[in-house]
């Protein structure tokens, strides 16, 4: 018989919760030759916060008019991924009763 697993603590994304959505993307690439070619450009990095932090605000990210045609990385991005940043308030460790 198998242990029981311990119950896993309830996340959500910071950027959801903050802007209602998760961003358009937060990778955009553009890849010629053999591995994968084509455009990909979606959302696969996230914040997640454990329930009972609170979300004060996140980094807005650039866009597409930002960024330019071109996709990930740039100049300004120099990684194929953008930068996600969020200001999390950690719940107290000793709450009044």
């Amino acid at each position: 018989e198998l242990p029981e697993l311990p119950e896993l603590p309830k996340m959500f994304s910071a950027y959801e919760a903050v802007l209602g959505s998760e961003p358009s993307f937060t990778t955009w690439k553009i890849r010629s030759g053999d591995y994968k070619p084509g455009e990909a450009k979606t959302t696969i990095d996230y914040i997640l916060v454990s329930e009972g932090c609170e979300v004060d605000g996140v980094r807005t990210l650039d866009d597409e008019t930002v960024i330019g045609p071109a996709g990930l990385p740039s100049q300004a991005h120099p990684s194929d991924h953008l930068m996600l940043r969020a200001t999390i308030r950690l719940p107290s460790l000793n709450p009044k009763p």
